[in-house]
């Protein structure tokens, strides 16, 4: 009747957002990894089940911060994003052939969002505390998935991954058995 499934994956994240700010800040990130598992219930062609991920992307050198009360440009000297999320999610798989399917999926649920920086004025470094936040995240996309046999199966896909910090496109590859 059901089947049980877990879904392990690697993959890499092409940041979709700036964050600007006339006169005050510019945070633009470069592409970064993401490692993520899957787990759940399945009755074809449905499964259910939870996400947890976690993601880092680190701050491009062209950032910077103006100073709110010296009003001095700050570059920034090093600095990266991390976020896990766990998510909600559903998915639907459209036999292709007979080992070939293809999986539309998506999700919803929360980010922790941990950001931290070092900025650079001249010779002065000045450290940004680490700055954490939890805000709604969320997935849609599509995957093929190679069955080997009723028990094991490797995927390749591709989803857009939202957080408010640094949402993202995502390419990712893993393997799932199902139980």
């Amino acid at each position: 009747l059901f089947s049980y499934y877990v879904f392990p994956r690697i993959g890499y994240s092409h940041p979709s957002k700036k964050h600007y700010s006339a006169g005050e800040y510019l945070k633009e990130y470069k592409d970064g990894y993401t490692l993520s598992i899957s787990s759940g219930l399945r009755r074809d062609p449905w499964s259910f089940g939870f996400d947890f991920s976690h993601r880092k992307n680190d701050l491009k050198r062209r950032s910077y911060f103006i100073g709110n009360r010296s009003g001095k440009h700050w570059g920034v000297e090093s600095g990266s994003n991390s976020s896990s999320a766990i998510l909600l999610q559903g998915s639907y798989a459209i036999r292709l052939y007979s080992r070939l399917s293809l999986v539309l999926h998506g999700g919803l649920g929360g980010a922790h969002n941990k950001y931290t920086a070092t900025l650079v004025n001249g010779g002065k470094s000045v450290p940004i505390h680490p700055k954490a936040d939890w805000s709604l995240a969320g997935t849609g996309g599509g995957n093929l998935r190679w069955s080997f046999n009723e028990h094991v199966a490797v995927h390749a896909g591709l989803h857009y991954y939202y957080e408010e910090e640094v949402p993202s496109y995502n390419a990712d590859l893993g393997l799932e058995f199902e139980f």
